[in-house]
């Protein structure tokens, strides 16, 4: 089998073309790589005799193939209320913790056991339900940033500290709230978690972890968990088969909504990333109309924004919806349950801001698709049998009108696993170039 590194973009684009479809068929393979048939059946034939796709004895339909698996990826997200890990193979499933603990030769059985039980203490602390075949491992995120390194460091050594050459870790994905420059692998700004701004990715991992990641050439990637957050939904819309006509739109956003609000996406099948990689920072659009409608005793003028310093989108939901004056209230305020059963005072008020942001997404970029994900949506059932009626009644026709609304799909896992892609997409796909996928025009 030929490792990703010997192979090339059209070879990555028939794979991904195979994983995302599970299909052999010509004309899906075309549409699903964006080349033509000649192209797709020459690339085929080669990575079917190199043995990295193959036709599963499993399953009957004669059209269906999958990619042969040659190692895992690992994606971790850090947020302001908990740390999120995932580990998936060459086809992005992701392992459950049974699986994970009958893979002796690939990971350390005493350090996963560990890992396990302590996400699963976690989840009984919080009142969560534990199931046994769990796709994610979950922890209590920290204000610290020596606390957060600690179980960043944990889940990688999980599997990094053995050195088994049948079974490699293929790449590292970390994702983190705030402004983060990949390029300098660098935190820039995240004021939700002040201990990480300007924290360097060598920083953040502990016991010379950095180096020998380095040393070993396992490849690393930190980003913005609103862009790891697109990814992965985007990839999502091509298994969905009520959805997967959506996923070959040019133009395709999502908004993320959790502690802060973000937008990722691409234009023309590219992924948006700006001139700093910062696009997306939708939260910090300034709302002083709205602030001023708020009754004068619930406004300081000194109270803004600890990020943008004004007052903005992010900083009005927390105020006027979840009576928070600080991140730590927010997080108390909006709670699953919480969220569940918002009272329909606080419930129109964020109507109107959603309405707010559906006006200047959807009319500043047009897009063919937008994604709602994250807790809010995630948790307020009601807010999905209004999205329509908002989008109708805060946007201009021709643009709303063209524009479908789809809910998300990646739930709990979303951003980890986005994260995971990300380091797929951007060191072996694309090789450090701008992340791309094929639309129904596409046939070179």
């Amino acid at each position: 089998m030929k490792g990703f590194d010997e192979l090339n973009g059209t070879d990555f684009a028939v794979l991904d073309a195979i994983r995302r479809s599970e299909s052999s068929d010509r004309s899906i393979l075309e549409t699903y790589s964006g080349l033509s048939w000649p192209t797709v059946k020459k690339v085929y034939l080669q990575l079917q005799e190199s043995g990295n796709i193959r036709k599963d004895s499993d399953i009957k339909n004669d059209e269906e193939a999958i990619v042969c698996n040659q190692g895992y990826f690992l994606g971790v997200s850090v947020g302001t209320r908990e740390i999120k890990a995932v580990f998936c193979d060459a086809q992005f499933n992701m392992l459950s913790h049974m699986e994970m603990q009958k893979m002796s030769s690939c990971f350390s059985m005493n350090k996963v056991k560990y890992l396990i039980d302590k996400s699963q203490q976690y989840k009984i602390s919080k009142g969560r339900t534990v199931e046994p075949n769990e796709l994610y491992f979950c922890f209590e995120s920290s204000s610290l940033q020596d606390v957060i390194s600690d179980v960043i460091t944990e889940i990688i050594e999980a599997y990094f500290e053995l050195d088994d050459d049948t079974q490699k870790l293929l790449g590292i994905g970390l994702a983190f709230p705030g402004i983060v420059d990949s390029q300098k692998e660098q935190i820039i700004a995240c004021p939700n978690i002040p201990s990480l701004n300007g924290k360097e990715l060598r920083g953040i991992l502990k016991h010379d972890l950095y180096n020998s990641l380095k040393k070993y050439k396992i490849p690393i990637y930190i980003e913005h968990n609103a862009k790891v957050n697109f990814i992965n939904e985007k990839e999502l819309l091509y298994k969905d088969h009520s959805e997967s006509s959506v996923a070959f739109k040019e133009n395709v956003l999502c908004l993320y909504m959790g502690t802060g609000i973000s937008l990722g996406g691409c234009i023309n099948g590219t992924l948006i990333t700006g001139s700093t990689n910062s696009f997306g920072e939708i939260g910090h659009t300034g709302v002083i109309n709205f602030a001023k409608e708020m009754k004068k005793d619930e406004i300081d003028d000194h109270d803004v924004c600890p990020f943008c310093h004004q007052k903005c989108v992010e900083w009005l939901i927390r105020k006027d919806v979840f009576d928070a004056v600080s991140i730590k209230t927010y997080r108390e305020n909006s709670t699953a349950k919480k969220l569940k059963n918002l009272s329909p005072e606080k419930y129109k008020k964020l109507t109107q801001y959603l309405g707010y942001l559906l006006n200047v997404i959807i009319n500043i970029f047009n897009p063919d698709v937008l994604i709602l994900s994250g807790r809010i949506f995630d948790n307020i059932e009601e807010l999905r049998g209004d999205i329509e009626s908002l989008k109708s009644s805060h946007t201009l026709s021709f643009s709303g009108s063209n524009c479908k609304i789809v809910l998300g799909k990646g739930g709990q896992y979303g951003i980890a696993r986005g994260a995971a892609f990300n380091t797929y997409m951007r060191h072996y796909t694309f090789k450090d170039k701008k992340i791309q996928w094929p639309t129904t025009g596409d046939h070179i």
